[in-house]
């Protein structure tokens, strides 16, 4: 009998072991679970912590609880990430993101996921609503999952497809079509556009522990912020500064550099940058001579009052420097002009029926008429004005027909750092804002002495820029 006891007794110890030891795995599993979602397509850690109410309201950049989240509460480089579901820069960008994830895990790097649909994008408010619709009835996970659905499924942000992703995640979706119909995820939706439009950010921009970054950045770019502010955060943590603290004062201390409006006053640079980029020509709208000794692509918004600005200092160069100089037009309609996006694809559309003269025209007119802020009546005048067919113009504003292209040139534009309206490369060197005309004039006299050079040791004129931009830095 003492035996048997003595059995007994041991394999309830063994047994409470082995209870113990399942709690603690099933517990840590619960702190990592790695489900599918997540940054554009691969895994989705969602934190313990995550699940419980906490604030990091004291931050410039404010996060909660009531945010969706990938990685751990106390991780020391905190990604606040506005998006647009419907903003295909920001679906390209979710790869590169998902690499940033799969490269630190969720230890080192937070992404915290905030609303900034653009008001040009039809779905892109409704979309939203749903996603945050599946965090709020299922957490994080299922958002993830359905974020990475609407990325890689842009075309069919519907109702229908709303309801494949949030089952997908097993959302119930009694209470999803019920939100969804009474639109009950709109506020936060709504809070945080205005935290984006506080911040002077649109969909497409992120913060790094509080560093200002393009969410289209290269990896390497992503890398470099983040190895920069890694030593920085775990310097803070030694110091005593707790792990769940750490974005807040990493947030404050890198915010606190950056201007969080545009300042009044702007001092120009004595000369463009020395960096040579590679911008292509390709095949966009150019005014002057194809063998211009000097090229000058300018990435423009219709709509940005900047832009316009520099309108006349432009028209000026080219009367002064007549067959040495061409200008090259990229465009770049800026989310928060709402109507950048159907001027240029005016523009283009003219573009497409009559060529480079019919285009150039259409673009004067649009930057003369810019106060009206681009109707659909006003567009259509203008078309109607230079013989553009103006059926074929509503189509391509309403379907947006050079999506495409002007796509191509933001993400050309981005790789060659461009961040804002007017930027312009001059035989390749950057020179950003709407500039004085003496500014430009010191790097159009540097870039014409080169060329000549070039053309006097045997280069062909029109073969000038091409040479150029064979060996640029960049």
């Amino acid at each position: 009998m003492v035996a048997i006891a003595i059995t007994l007794v041991a394999l309830l110890f063994v047994g409470l072991l082995f209870a113990a030891a399942g709690f603690w795995f099933y517990a840590r599993r619960s702190a990592t679970m790695v489900t599918l979602g997540g940054g554009g397509g691969t895994t989705s850690t969602s934190t313990s912590s995550s699940s419980h109410g906490w604030s990091d309201a004291a931050s410039p950049i404010p996060v909660t609880s009531a945010d969706p989240i990938w990685g751990d509460r106390e991780a020391p480089v905190t990604i606040v990430l506005f998006s647009d579901f419907e903003d295909p820069f920001a679906a390209r960008a979710a790869p590169t993101l998902d690499t940033v994830e799969k490269t630190y895990g969720p230890s080192v790097v937070r992404v915290v996921w905030k609303n900034a649909p653009a008001s040009y994008h039809s779905h892109a408010h409704e979309t939203a609503e749903a996603a945050y619709g599946c965090f709020d009835l299922k957490g994080s996970d299922a958002f993830w999952h359905f974020e990475e659905r609407a990325f890689a499924n842009q075309k069919s942000l519907d109702a229908t497809s709303f309801e494949t992703w949030a089952g997908e995640s097993y959302v119930d979706l009694v209470k999803f079509r019920d939100g969804m119909s009474t639109h009950k995820w709109a506020a936060k939706v709504d809070e945080d556009d205005r935290l984006a439009k506080s911040l002077h950010v649109y969909g497409g921009q992120a913060f790094v522990n509080g560093v200002k970054m393009y969410a289209s950045s290269a990896l390497t770019t992503w890398q470099k912020t983040i190895d920069d502010e890694l030593p920085k955060a775990r310097a803070a943590m030694s110091g005593g500064v707790a792990g769940d603290q750490i974005y807040v004062e990493r947030s404050k201390a890198n915010y606190a550099t950056v201007p969080t409006a545009p300042t009044s006053t702007y001092v120009a640079p004595t000369t463009a940058g020395a960096i040579v980029y590679r911008v292509p020509v390709g095949s966009s709208p150019v005014r002057g001579p194809r063998d211009a000794l000097v090229t000058i692509v300018e990435f423009a918004d219709f709509q940005c009052p900047f832009c316009n600005r520099l309108e006349p200092t432009l028209e000026a160069l080219r009367a002064k420097y007549g067959s040495d100089l061409r200008i090259v037009w990229k465009n770049e309609p800026l989310p928060f002009h709402t109507r950048a996006l159907p001027a240029a694809e005016l523009a283009m559309e003219a573009y497409s029926e009559k060529g480079d003269a019919t285009f150039w025209l259409v673009h004067d007119e649009l930057y003369r008429s810019q106060t009206t802020h681009f109707d659909d009546a006003t567009l259509m005048s203008i078309a109607s004005k230079y013989g553009v067919d103006t059926t074929k113009a509503k189509t391509a504003i309403t379907t947006n027909k050079y999506q495409t292209q002007i796509d191509a040139d933001h993400t050309l534009g981005k790789g060659v750092g461009v961040s804002g309206t007017p930027n312009c490369f001059i035989n390749g060197r950057q020179l950003s804002g709407s500039q004085p005309q003496s500014v430009f004039e010191t790097a159009i006299d540097e870039e014409l002495k080169k060329a000549k050079d070039r053309v006097s040791k045997g280069t062909a004129r029109a073969k000038v820029y091409d040479e150029i931009m064979s060996t640029a830095t960049l």
